[in-house]
């Protein structure tokens, strides 16, 4: 009995100090719905608490801290940092990332940790954008204009591109035959000029009506959603290669321009077949005339003229008198 009595207040300490030593804890982290997310889509994660005895601590959310990962430095943050959940929304595809988890459990003074690594992947269409050519989108492949000039008999190149919501590049409709339905092209006036082709990713433009207008456009439709580009293209009179005039006198005269690479090297080319005088002018298009050259009783043959004025990048009108003859032709400076 007395042995009982020295024992009960040992035991009695025992379990004092037993109670008073926090419990281990263990710290996990999960994700839903998966830990490859696509950009656009969400990614939702949570921290659960439990003691030794298999308890779910929930008295321990507040100290959950949280923290992302990301070297590419491209995406958002957490919707938050404190709590036992978070969610977070990718921007920028292909792209490895870690979400922390930490909890400082400030009455043992012991620190848990857990880590997700997420992989973020292209997210659904999203916008469709018109580029000259295809492949990857960069400084030599940018964005076409709204409004564009080109020359009569050029096949102007037209490419479709896809982007998500993260405006990253979809290059999977590019190029691939069971895709190219999901792309459809349309022309608002025919007799302007025709394209290449109605479906795929890619199609070019040939303009034969000068001074015409025609709006093009590309569509692609994805779960209901209807994502389209137009541009206006407006056509200038073709290079100016031959003109053949034959008179009543069987005098003919050919009146070409060649046009290099430099607008101050134009050429004026002038054929004749037997001795004739002859006028060349050149005017802009408000009618100033800019440059002329005459020449009297020439021989037959082949002449050419070099303007003595600066043509910049734009058109201009030529004429070519003689007798009582006249022929005019615009000129389109490159």
């Amino acid at each position: 009995m007395k042995i009982n009595i020295l024992i009960f207040p040992f035991i009695f300490a025992l379990l004092t100090q037993a109670q008073s030593i926090p419990p281990l804890l263990s710290f996990s982290l999960t994700i839903q719905p998966s830990d490859v997310i696509n950009v656009g889509d969400t990614a939702y994660c949570s921290a659960t608490v439990t003691d030794n005895i298999g308890s779910v601590r929930r008295d321990y959310d507040s100290q959950i801290q949280w923290m992302l990962i990301d070297t590419s430095a491209a995406n958002p943050a957490l919707s938050n940092t404190i709590g036992a959940a978070t969610k977070w929304s990718p921007t920028r595809a292909n792209v490895q990332v870690k979400i922390v988890g930490v909890l400082n459990d400030a009455a043992s003074g012991r620190v848990y940790r857990d880590t997700l690594i997420l992989q973020t992947a292209p997210g659904a269409p999203n916008k469709l954008v018109l580029y000259p050519h295809e492949g990857v989108p960069n400084s030599n492949n940018k964005p076409l204009p709204g409004d564009t000039t080109i020359a009569t008999g050029y096949a102007f190149p037209l490419t479709a591109k896809i982007f998500d919501s993260g405006n990253n590049w979809l290059p999977f409709y590019e190029n691939t035959d069971s895709l190219k339905y999901r792309i459809t092209w349309s022309i608002n006036d025919t007799s302007a000029g025709k394209l290449s082709s109605y479906i795929g990713d890619k199609v070019t433009f040939s303009g034969v009506k000068i001074l015409a207008s025609a709006l093009i456009t590309a569509r692609h439709i994805h779960d209901l959603q209807n994502f389209m580009d137009t541009i206006r293209i407006t056509l200038s009179a073709g290079m100016v290669d031959h003109l053949l005039i034959k008179s009543s006198k069987a005098q003919s005269v050919s009146f070409g321009l060649s046009t290099c690479a430099n607008s101050n090297s134009s050429i004026l080319r002038v054929g004749l077949n037997q001795a004739s005088s002859f006028t060349i002018k050149i005017y802009d298009l408000s009618g100033k005339e800019l440059f002329t050259f005459s020449k009297n009783n020439t021989q037959a043959g082949l002449y050419s003229i070099k303007p003595q004025i600066a043509l910049t990048q734009g058109l201009y009108m030529a004429t070519m008198s003689w007798g009582s003859r006249r022929i005019s032709k615009i000129l389109p400076i490159n």
